[in-house]
């Protein structure tokens, strides 16, 4: 009798003992800095524990398990993969966050279909309403900010898509943060990585820009063109300005010159009759004498060049007194 009393009280030591050990290795548990555990009992909210120690009873207390998502991606071949991997944990992680949107499909203003890809950064900032306002928490982000995206890229043309990626973004972080505040998170920041047209898009904007390239160019040789032309009229118009003005100024000193070198021979005339007077020393009239001698050189002059000459004087001249 006693063997079966001893036998029972080990069995019943033995399931007391993994009870108690049971007890100690889950009753006591260390949250860690930059973490929280939400604690239930009998399936409802109890409490949020802060970093440090802390005690739960087992089998009345549990932790409340959150469902963690985050995405890895990787290029194959030029083309960008992504997988993405979900786990359950009852620690909820209140550090920033980064949560890949993938690539979407977006069609502009313009109807222009593009492709955007780009990252979120946030943090969990209330993990009680980060569990029990959604049910999937990381799905309901990633399609909030894929319906804003299109909202807000549709409305451009794909030009201001390309040059407003800012403004973009800031719109988006608007819009999205007011909607996350009441899932428990803190939007941080939300950045498009690419915005990529299709091949026949691209084509298109390459034959555009070469077009505008070449019509540039040709902008460019047209004004080099007129101002070439402009400036070669101004040249000739200076140049005959110039020219005038040296001709004008030539002809002056052409005038300044005949005029001096006439009084030069005038004066030159009067210093020889006065010489040739004092020679003639009153034996007859200077004056005379010249013309006498330039009538002389000037029968001499015709003589040689005619044959026959016909002469009529109309004086009469005393040669032979020359």
């Amino acid at each position: 009798m006693s063997d079966w009393i001893l036998a029972i009280l080990s069995v019943v030591g033995f399931f007391l003992g993994i009870y108690v050990l049971t007890f100690i290795f889950t009753a006591f548990f260390i949250v860690e800095t930059e973490t929280a555990v939400i604690i239930e009992r009998f399936g409802k909210f109890h409490s949020k524990l802060e970093p440090g120690l802390h005690f739960m009873w087992p089998w009345i207390d549990r932790r409340r398990k959150f469902m963690w998502r985050h995405s890895e991606s990787w290029t194959v071949r030029g083309r960008k993969r992504r997988h993405i991997i979900q786990k359950k944990s009852s620690v909820i992680d209140l550090r920033q966050t980064v949560l890949d949107l993938g690539i979407l499909s977006v069609i502009t203003r313009d109807n222009v279909s593009i492709s955007v890809s780009g990252v979120i950064i946030y943090n969990i900032s209330d993990p009680v309403r980060a569990l029990y306002e959604t049910s999937d928490l990381h799905a309901a982000v990633e399609k909030l900010v894929h319906t804003n995206i299109r909202s807000v890229i549709g409305g451009l043309n794909l030009e201001d898509a390309f040059a407003s990626r800012a403004e973009v973004n800031r719109l988006l972080l608007q819009k999205v943060s007011r909607i996350c505040k009441c899932w428990g998170i803190t939007i941080d920041k939300i950045e498009l990585l690419e915005i990529n047209p299709s091949h026949d898009v691209v084509n298109a904007m390459h034959l555009q820009l070469s077009s505008e390239r070449t019509r540039r160019a040709q902008v460019i040789i047209a004004q080099g063109h007129r101002q070439k032309d402009k400036l070669e009229a101004e040249g000739r118009s200076q140049a005959g300005i110039t020219i005038s003005q040296a001709e004008s100024i030539a002809a002056k000193l052409r005038g300044v010159a005949t005029a001096t070198a006439k009084t030069t021979m005038v004066e030159a005339e009067v210093e020889q009759l006065r010489k040739l007077s004092e020679a003639l020393n009153g034996l007859a009239d200077p004056a005379q004498y010249v013309l006498s001698w330039m009538m002389i050189e000037a029968l001499h002059h015709i003589a040689l060049n005619s044959d026959t000459v016909d002469m009529i004087l109309p004086i009469e001249q005393n040669l032979g007194a020359v």
